[in-house]
C-alpha cells in the first residue's frame, strides 16, 4: 500500500494531461468537450475511490456519496464533478461546457495536490529498503 498513493497520483496526472490535450485540440467544440467529460468520468470515479483508499478513508460505491466523501475528507470543492455527473445523465450545460471543462480540470488538480500532500514523495520508500 505504500506505493498505492504514488500510483494513484500518477494516474490522476495522466488523466489531467489527456484532458488538457483534448481541450487543446477542440477548445470551442462543445459537443466534443461534452463527450470527453462524459467519457472521462468513469475513470475519474475509479481514481477518486483509490484516492480515498490511499488517504485511509472508506470509499462509497454510490457516485454522489463518493463525491461528498471527497469534499469532506480532502476539502476539495466538487461542484464541477457533480456537474459532470449531471451532464452524463442529461444533455444539459449548453453554452458552458468550456467553463465546466476548466473547473473539472482544476478540481482534479486540487485532488492531486491533496493526495501529494498526504505523504510527500520524499517520504515514501519501498517496504524493506533501508534509508540512506
Amino acid at each position: 500500500m505504500n506505493l498505492h498513493r504514488v500510483q494513484v497520483e500518477h494516474e490522476l496526472r495522466t488523466l489531467i494531461q489527456k484532458l488538457r490535450q483534448h481541450y487543446v485540440h477542440a477548445p470551442s467544440d462543445e459537443d466534443a468537450l461534452r463527450a470527453v467529460l462524459a467519457k472521462s468520468f468513469s475513470s475519474t470515479v475509479t481514481l477518486l475511490r483509490h484516492t480515498l483508499i490511499a488517504t485511509e478513508h472508506e470509499a462509497a460505491t454510490d457516485r454522489r456519496d463518493l463525491l461528498r466523501q471527497v469534499h469532506k475528507h480532502l476539502g476539495v470543492n466538487v461542484h464541477a464533478l457533480q456537474a459532470v455527473l449531471e451532464l452524463r445523465a442529461t444533455a444539459g450545460t449548453k453554452g458552458r461546457v468550456g467553463s465546466l471543462f476548466g473547473h473539472y480540470l482544476e478540481t482534479l488538480e486540487n485532488i492531486c495536490d491533496q493526495l501529494d500532500q498526504w505523504l510527500p514523495k520524499k517520504e515514501w520508500q519501498r517496504v524493506g529498503e533501508s534509508q540512506n
